[in-house]
This record gives C-alpha cells, structure tokens and sequence, in this order.
C-alpha cells in the first residue's frame, strides 16, 4: 500500500473519530449526538466516493466491485439516517440525582420520542454553565453512595 493512501486513510479515521469524540458535547439545550452520526455517516459516504474516484483508472475490477456494493448499500441505509435526524428527538426531562462531592456532576434522565426503550439515563458533566459533556448511563448502574436524590 503505497503511503500516501495510507496517510490519506488515517485522515479519514482521524476526522471520523473526532466526529464521535463530539457527539458527547452539549452546549445549551443542543446536543451534537443528534447530528454527529449523521454528519459521520455522510463523511463515510465522502470518503467513499473519494477512493471510488482514485480507483478510476485503476484495473482493479474486485475493488471497484466491492465499493459499487457498499455505495448501494450505504444508499439504502440513508432513509434510516433521515428519519433518526428530522424525526426522532431527545428531550431533557429533569435531574434525578447528583454527586454529593460534585455538584456540576448530574444524572438526567431523557425521553427518547421514537425508540423501543423510550427513556435514558444520562451522567451530565458540567464544563460551563451552557457547555457539558454527556454520557449514556445503564439504568442499573447508579451508584447511590456517590449521588444523591434530587427533588425537583
């Protein structure tokens, strides 16, 4: 594999991950969760398209094969992005617990509109008073000896 693809593809998993990296950001009452999948999915497709373009000239029939299928397969599977990103929509509801150390430490709990398991636990770290850091808990896991019950 000549370098510079390989360089070229740890620019792509690198923008990748930073994606993900901020889909656990929130500033204010939006979160980049409802967005960053999408715009992750749209760059695979980008990226895609790229290295189907570079293979243009290239004599390799299997690899421009392959690529055909993924690019129909990933076209099939947009619909399904479409409707996570205009339909579905979490709501914050209210702070259920927080850490008793901590403050700006919170577990709250989300109403997710469209999805089998409609309601989420979600830890909350404070940076800012409008930007935070938010973590998908499992409902199971709250550890009562570090939070305390909040009555809202």
């Amino acid at each position: 594999m000549p370098k510079n693809v390989l360089k070229r593809y740890l620019i792509y998993c690198s923008a990748l991950l930073l994606l993900y990296a901020f889909s656990f950001v929130q500033y204010s009452n939006f979160s980049l969760y409802s967005i960053s999948y999408n715009l992750i999915w749209i760059c695979i497709g980008i990226f895609g398209y790229i290295e189907y373009k570079n293979l243009k000239g290239s004599p390799s029939a299997i690899r421009k094969s392959i690529l055909s299928i993924a690019f129909a397969l990933y076209c099939l599977s947009i619909p399904i992005f479409l409707f996570r990103l205009f339909i579905c929509r979490s709501q914050k509801n209210s702070v259920l617990f927080q850490n008793k150390k901590d403050n700006s430490i919170e577990i709250v709990g989300r109403n997710n509109e469209c999805y089998a398991d409609p309601y989420t636990l979600m830890k909350v770290y404070h940076i800012t008073d409008n930007l935070k850091w938010v973590i998908e808990l499992d409902k199971q896991k709250v550890d009562t000896t570090e939070f305390r019950k909040v009555l809202r």
